[in-house]
């Protein structure tokens, strides 16, 4: 438990760390950008953040793309998950359904089946079920 603790709080010493490092980072870039905003004439003052503004625009417009794009892609695994769920649920119902009203069960099913390959002959195609 000790061990535990001790490697949780390194971790976190860690993450502190880093965050330290990049926001002093970003406390030297925003410096550095203050001091050329004021080595600049004005037009050029205006064009670079006019830019600047413009690149935050089309990099918030990519992550929205990006999120959405990401929340399509949830969608569709999730409604193939459900799917797919849906099916195993028939399957155990069908399965349940056959054992307790004809004494068939999954093992019987699969000896059948077996006892037809080894007889040759093949089983008859599975009928699909659509939702």
């Amino acid at each position: 438990m000790e061990r535990l603790h001790r490697i949780r709080e390194e971790e976190e010493q860690r993450r502190k760390a880093e965050l330290e490092h990049l926001q002093l980072e970003e406390e030297k870039r925003h410096e550095e950008e203050i001091k050329k905003l004021h080595e600049m004439t004005e037009s050029e003052r205006t064009e670079y953040l006019h830019r600047k503004e413009q690149e935050e625009e089309d990099r918030r417009r990519e992550e929205e793309e990006e999120d959405r794009l990401q929340a399509e892609l949830l969608d569709t695994e999730m409604a193939l998950l459900q799917q797919h769920l849906a099916f195993k649920r028939g399957l155990l119902l069908q399965a349940g359904g056959l054992d307790k009203t004809q004494s068939i069960s999954r093992p019987w099913i699969y000896s059948y089946f077996a006892l037809l390959q080894i007889l040759g002959q093949n089983p008859p195609k599975a009928e699909t079920m659509t939702p």
